[in-house]
Parts: structure tokens; C-alpha cells; sequence
């Protein structure tokens, strides 16, 4: 369900996320922000589903794995920030890879 959810939600977004960038000001012209949106975009599967699994850990009483994922996710964003800064400097790798992937991890955590 929670799956369903996040893609139903995901996939209009990503197709239409470059009208939806440039309603709200977006420039096209700008291609450092626009590829951080599409990216960002990209990822919201991610920040859908482990936020939506997250929630129903802690309604279903299981607390304490929710926590141990949640404090995992922002410890190894810190981690892959601090990564991607040093190796990739002020690129647009940085800017969202990180999150992306420790939300990604903290996805697999919530799995099992």
C-alpha cells in the first residue's frame, strides 16, 4: 500500500516536474537548480516511502527500529555530505546525492 502510495505520488512529479519548475519561477536557462530539482524529484520515492514506513513503525508500537533507521538515515547523510564535499567540491552532486542515498539506505533498514 505504502508502495502504491509513494508512486502514484512519485510519477507525476517526475513527469511533470519541469512545468511545475518553471511555474514557480524556475528558469530553464539555470541548469545547476534545474538538475538539482530533477534529482530531487528522482529521490522522492525514497523520502515518501521511509517517511510512510517510519510513521507506521511508530503507530505499530516498533519504535525502536523506526528510531535506529531515522538516526542511521541522518548520521550517514552527515557522513555522505562531508564525502561528497571533499571528493566533488560545490557540485551539484553533492547537493542532493547525499540525501538521496541515506534515505535510500534508511529505505533498506525499514524493509526488514
Amino acid at each position: 500500500m505504502i508502495l502504491i502510495f509513494t508512486i502514484g505520488f512519485s510519477v507525476p512529479l517526475v513527469l511533470f516536474g519541469e512545468k511545475l519548475f518553471c511555474s514557480h519561477g524556475g528558469n530553464r536557462d539555470n541548469k545547476f537548480s534545474h538538475s538539482i530539482w530533477k534529482d530531487y524529484l528522482a529521490g522522492t520515492i525514497f523520502i515518501f516511502f521511509t517517511n510512510m514506513s517510519n510513521a507506521i513503525l511508530r503507530a505499530e508500537g516498533d519504535v525502536k527500529r523506526a528510531m535506529y533507521a531515522i538516526t542511521f538515515g541522518s548520521v550517514l547523510n552527515y557522513d555522505f555530505r562531508y564525502h561528497f564535499y571533499l571528493h566533488h567540491g560545490d557540485s551539484r552532486c553533492r547537493c542532493c546525492l547525499d540525501t538521496i542515498l541515506s534515505l535510500g539506505v534508511s529505505t533498506i533498514i525499514n524493509i526488514n
